[in-house]
């Protein structure tokens, strides 16, 4: 929905628009008209959001899950250029906060 801006007599611009009861709602503005890009999304986000949210139930329903089994994937012989190096460290990485239970050495005995 394109909103049209409307200025009060006191110089003020306003938006208004329509904002569902525990909903949510988000605008872009931009000086430019909008690139292809833009424009998919606006589209995509319209086909998302035309059921309004009271229209679905409130009724938690649970969905029935399983398993599915994934083939391996060889590793490859060198870590991609791009990927993220990190460190290895040895011993404890939290200080000791007694007080919020946290302890750096072994659990302390229950007796």
């Amino acid at each position: 929905m394109e909103l049209k801006p409307e200025r009060t007599p006191d110089g003020a611009v306003l938006l208004g628009f329509d904002l569902e009861a525990h909903g949510y709602g988000a605008f872009f503005a931009s000086s430019a008209a909008p690139d292809a890009n833009i424009e998919a999304l606006m589209s995509k986000m319209r086909v998302m959001t035309a059921t309004p949210l009271n229209a679905y139930s409130h009724e938690w329903k649970v969905l029935p899950q399983q398993i599915v089994p994934i083939d391996a994937v060889k590793a490859p012989p060198t870590p991609p250029a791009d990927m993220v190096k990190t460190r290895q460290c040895a011993g404890s990485v939290l200080p000791s906060f007694p007080q919020a239970g946290i302890h750096d050495g072994p659990p302390p005995s229950r007796g």
